[in-house]
């Protein structure tokens, strides 16, 4: 089994199964560990852009998926291709 380790755009990372809570606050999607430490945090206020990368990250814990690293940039900007 590879180790999975999700990467977030302003450095560092984590395991996907460490992952507890995906949150979308005002500045972004965060990520949070069972005891509510900040895991890490992908920043934008775009609502459509928040829900992409909320849906990305959703998508790295679904094992049934298969894991790939989400392209943050491409989800920020809302480029599909």
């Amino acid at each position: 089994m590879a180790i999975c380790i999700l990467r977030f755009p302003n450095g560092g990372g984590c395991r996907t199964w460490v992952i507890a809570n995906v949150t979308t606050v005002e500045s972004g999607v965060a990520c949070h560990d069972s005891n509510g430490n900040l895991l890490g945090k992908v920043e934008t206020p775009d609502p459509l852009a928040q829900q992409r990368v909320a849906e990305a990250i959703m998508d790295c814990l679904d094992a049934g998926k298969g894991f790939k690293q989400p392209d943050w940039e491409k989800l920020i900007r809302g480029v599909t291709a």
